[in-house]
């Protein structure tokens, strides 16, 4: 799962990934955090330069793109590689779009431009797109001290599968690992509903419960809080 600092890995694995594309390899090294949020997105795993054009090739601009691509599915990084750069010119393939930092919607099919500094990496996400974050922590082995915030990208429908784990052990394999989760997440826009429920692979563990907040991208609203306890919850916003 992502949290706001691992956020700024992004970056790196941007500059990794144009490295690696330009001695022809498309493949590079994430950490954990991340990972977890592109194994749950189905569709092609897009997370070098070129995912974007392979997951909208049929958009004769996405074709050209070299300099920016998709993390997982939902996702859009468009690093800044210039130095003393103000402003990066990106692509939105087809869709709306939400700007990570701001929470601003935008269209898609076209060009824009977003102003940029040091600290900020444009960076944004797909409407529909449900994303886990983490509170900060240095390593996956230190305890999370607040719920696992999901955030909702609201103007269309949208699903993928939580999984988590203890990060250490191999417990994963045969259940036994009691940090191990499997969660089912969907977003019924029409109705502004999202379902949490326990995913097929998902151990039974009975009184066992794992804490969430849900909030609106963009919105003013107090997250909500919601437990999930072996059976379906949803939450409206």
């Amino acid at each position: 799962m992502l949290n706001e600092s691992s956020v700024a890995l992004l970056a790196l694995a941007a500059l990794a990934a144009l490295a690696g594309a330009s001695r022809g390899s498309s493949s590079i090294r994430s950490v954990r955090s991340l990972t977890s949020l592109t194994a749950s997105s189905p569709g092609p795993k897009s997370s070098a330069p070129g995912g974007c054009r392979w997951r909208f090739r049929a958009t004769p601009e996405a074709l050209k793109l070299g300099s920016e691509y998709l993390w997982g599915r939902d996702l859009l990084v468009a690093p800044v590689v210039e130095k003393g750069a103000r402003a990066r010119r990106l692509y939105l393939p087809a869709g709306d779009w939400y700007d990570w930092w701001t929470g601003e919607r935008l269209a898609g099919g076209r060009w824009i431009e977003r102003p940029v500094d040091l600290a900020t990496l444009p960076l944004y996400a797909r409407a529909g797109a449900v994303i886990p974050l983490d509170p900060v922590r240095q390593h996956t082995a230190e305890p999370a001290t607040e719920p696992t915030a999901l955030r909702v990208h609201a103007d269309a429908g949208g699903a993928f599968t939580l999984y988590d784990d203890d990060g250490v052990s191999l417990g994963y394999r045969d259940g036994s690992d009691p940090r191990l989760a499997w969660i089912r997440c969907r977003w019924d826009d029409a109705a502004r509903r999202l379902t949490l429920e326990p995913a097929e692979r998902q151990p039974q563990r009975p009184g066992a419960a794992r804490v969430f907040t849900v909030e609106a991208a963009g919105g003013s609203a107090r997250p909500q809080r919601v437990e999930l306890r072996g059976e379906a919850v949803q939450v409206e916003l």
